[in-house]
């Protein structure tokens, strides 16, 4: 029994930040967290389009080339009378890329050269895609067709698309024409043509 005479006891201090703290601490974590992850797509994100990119380049320049040597085998280009210098898409809609790879459509390509060494795709993206009825089509990583403009007139110049370009800066700077016969673009990972991240053949 406690004498009248004992100092008081006082009970033991709860031990561990209070309530309220603690609950700052978590939020202030879960914060950082989720920092950390929307980061890390980002990066991932960053990371995919810079390993895409070199590789669809190179696909903008076999399409140039391909269709630079047809014109040399046939002195002509791969596209039916009346064709005009608008842009020509490089699916189904479109016979460019099957007579390419070497399958005659009507007049075009009698010979059956195949001059478009292009990889097959996969889920209607990163290369070429077996159309079905002998057609075939090519796409760039995100799953889009490329765009093709050719010298049709063979004036050896062809309207320059940046002029239409979103981006201020490309806009601004693109004179009307470029010197060149074959133009080849990729809408970019954006999927949308005219953008900043169009991945093209002439800059």
């Amino acid at each position: 029994m406690q004498n009248e005479s004992d100092p008081e006891v006082m009970p033991p201090k709860p031990r561990g930040r209070p309530p309220k703290v603690r609950r700052i601490f978590w939020v202030m974590g879960a914060l950082a967290l989720g920092g950390v992850f929307v980061l890390g797509l980002q990066v991932r994100r960053s990371m995919n389009i810079s390993r895409h990119h070199p590789r669809i380049q190179g696909q903008v320049m076999q399409i140039k080339t391909a269709i630079g040597n047809y014109q040399t085998d046939y002195n002509s280009f791969p596209v039916s009378p009346g064709a005009t210098e608008t842009p020509i898409p490089t699916d189904a809609t479109n016979p460019l890329v099957t007579i390419l790879m070497g399958i005659p459509v009507g007049d075009l390509n009698p010979k059956e050269i195949r001059t478009l060494d292009a990889p097959i795709g996969m889920n209607n993206r990163g290369g070429l895609i077996d159309a079905g009825d002998g057609k075939w089509s090519l796409y760039d990583s995100w799953g889009n067709p490329y765009r093709v403009i050719m010298d049709i007139d063979y004036d050896n110049v062809i309207p320059n698309p940046d002029v239409k370009n979103s981006d201020p800066k490309i806009r601004s700077e693109a004179p009307p024409e470029l010197p060149t016969q074959v133009m080849v673009y990729s809408a970019g990972p954006d999927g949308v043509f005219l953008t900043k991240d169009d991945i093209v053949s002439w800059r």
